[in-house]
């Protein structure tokens, strides 16, 4: 009961803190960025080794562990894990909060050319991504038309959809995906 009791005895100072309170908040409204969703940089790595007609067994010794032996030194790896199926191999290496992404993935695309020649010698590539939240779409869409096969006009969407909404100020991206 302190505070209502010194919010009634002395009005002009509570008002006074409330006033101050309110142009604080309006000097920081308006100092915030708007972001629809902030950017962030996820700190994680992930391979991507295609290896087909191969037994997991085979990719593990011929491709996983020289992989992990060469990455496992790379500075601020906090976690890895690595994943052997019969069509290749997933690598995933998790970096601490804070770890700037676009200076580690140099480093392990480095390490990953000093091993080339270890692995074996028909693996044609190893894909090395990492995400970022600004990578999200923002507005997907779908298109159809009743009783047309749209796979066939792939030509016409990039035309008169895809490329209008290239040219429109501010869009980073317009992708067309269909089966």
């Amino acid at each position: 009961m302190k505070i209502a009791e010194l919010a009634v005895s002395r009005p002009v100072t509570t008002f006074m803190f409330l006033v101050s309170l309110v142009v604080l908040g309006g000097v920081a409204i308006g100092r915030l960025p708007l972001a629809f969703l902030p950017t962030v940089d996820i700190p994680q790595i992930y391979i991507s080794i295609p290896y087909p007609n191969s037994s997991p067994s085979q990719i593990s010794r011929e491709i996983v562990e020289p992989l992990e032996e060469a990455l496992g030194t790379i500075p601020g790896l906090k976690k890895m894990r690595s994943t052997a199926r019969p069509d290749g191999a997933d690598i995933s290496l998790e970096f601490s909060w804070g770890e700037s992404i676009d200076i580690v993935r140099p480093k392990v695309s480095e390490r990953i050319d000093q091993v080339r020649k270890d692995l074996p010698a028909d693996l044609e590539r190893v894909n090395v991504q990492s995400f970022n939240t600004a990578q999200i779409p923002v507005v997907e869409a779908r298109v159809s038309a009743p009783g047309v096969d749209l796979s066939r006009n792939y030509d016409l969407l990039e035309r008169r959809v895809v490329n209008p909404l290239r040219r429109i100020p501010g869009v980073a991206r317009v992708e067309l995906n269909g089966v």
